[in-house]
């Protein structure tokens, strides 16, 4: 991210760092075993992958959260389309072990620099819209 903000200043452009956390993951988790959460997990992350352009970075924050890093943004346009991308990623059902497992997610999106200056207040900016996301359904 902090490359990502000193490109984003030298090139006067903007920077998202998107937070994506797995709705009911636990439970899928937790009664179909690790394996499959395992398997999950990878499968998501692949789904992620197509929805990002090469110059993005996408990460494991822990757990079933995401990051998404998305540089070279000239408006929110540019993001609507990452985002669109990924609420149609998550419209279909996962196929995991012979099985169809539908997941949803939960999306906070922090621009820099609008909502922070450095990673840790962007993080923290998209945190806490993830969650309020979360409690809106």
């Amino acid at each position: 991210m902090e490359h990502s903000i000193v490109h984003a200043k030298r090139h006067n452009l903007k920077a998202a760092l998107i937070f994506i956390d797995l709705d009911g993951f636990k439970t899928i988790n937790d009664s179909l075993g690790h394996s499959v959460g395992d398997t999950m997990l990878q499968s998501v992350t692949s789904r992620l992958k197509e929805c990002i352009r090469e110059c993005d970075t996408l990460s494991r924050h822990g757990g079933d959260e995401f990051l998404l890093i998305l540089q070279d943004i000239n408006d929110e346009g540019d993001i609507v389309a990452v985002t669109d991308k990924l609420i149609e990623a998550f419209g279909h059902p996962f196929s995991i072990e012979n099985q169809f497992l539908s997941a949803s997610a939960s999306i906070g999106i922090a621009l820099y620099p609008d909502h922070g200056e450095n990673f840790e207040a962007l993080l923290q900016s998209a945190d806490t819209a993830m969650y309020k996301s979360k409690r809106c359904g």
